[in-house]
């Protein structure tokens, strides 16, 4: 029975140092080979990965940067790009076509938010499955759009009117507090990686923030 709980946990962690934990991947691969008769110095070897995994988690806050592209394609719809940051690192992006034409880009930045909303509550209520409760926090750079999340319809101009009642479903979240809401620069936004053609230098540096390169020890 401690053999099956010893070769069960090590394969859940064989996972994570696979997906995103490289870390942890020597001691991992050494544990894979114990699994058929882990000894006592097996079992504390596997606690003592446990109790470093624990005390390694170094971030409080989800972190989701959400951009919008307004009239970008052939029938004048929308592109909405959203990335996760756990901590300095990306964990999960996302970019698709907007289902419907607006009349600004702050209906398109409205229609971007809720586009992510399935994916910003489904990661806040995976990661609280596995005991960690944090913050979610929404980087917009588009203050109109901001106040028309926050506001309502309170904030809705005659440009704005005509869009449906379900792309006002993150004020309803912003007031039971699961979401919140926060100005960021243009110049810090890294979700136009996935809503704009952009090149040059630029491109290299959102590349890298994206697929965690760290260029430190280079």
């Amino acid at each position: 029975m401690r053999a099956k709980s010893f070769h069960y946990t090590v394969a859940k962690l064989l996972f994570v140092a696979k997906r995103g934990r490289p870390d942890i991947i020597l001691v991992v691969s050494f544990l894979t080979t114990r699994v058929k008769n882990p000894d006592l110095d097996d079992w504390k070897k596997l606690l003592r990965v446990l109790g470093y995994l624990k005390g390694s988690v170094n971030f409080d806050v989800l972190t989701w940067y959400i951009d919008g592209s307004y009239a970008v394609h052939q029938d004048m719809k929308g592109q909405s790009g959203a990335t996760l940051m756990m901590g300095d690192s990306v964990v999960l992006s996302k970019s698709s076509k907007q289902k419907v034409n607006t009349r600004s880009l702050t209906g398109v930045e409205s229609i971007k938010i809720d586009d992510a909303l399935p994916t910003i509550q489904w990661s806040k209520n995976f990661l609280k499955d596995l005991g960690h409760v944090l913050k979610t926090v929404a980087k917009e750079d588009n203050r109109s759009s901001i106040l028309l999340m926050k506001n309502g319809r309170l904030s809705s101009g005659k440009r704005n009117k005509h869009l449906n009642v379900q792309y006002f479903y993150v004020k309803d979240l912003i007031d039971r507090g699961i979401v919140k809401i926060e100005h960021c620069g243009t110049e810090k936004k890294i979700a136009h990686f996935f809503t704009k053609p952009i090149q040059g230098t630029r491109f290299k540096i959102l590349r890298d923030i994206i697929l965690n390169i760290d260029h430190s020890s280079a």
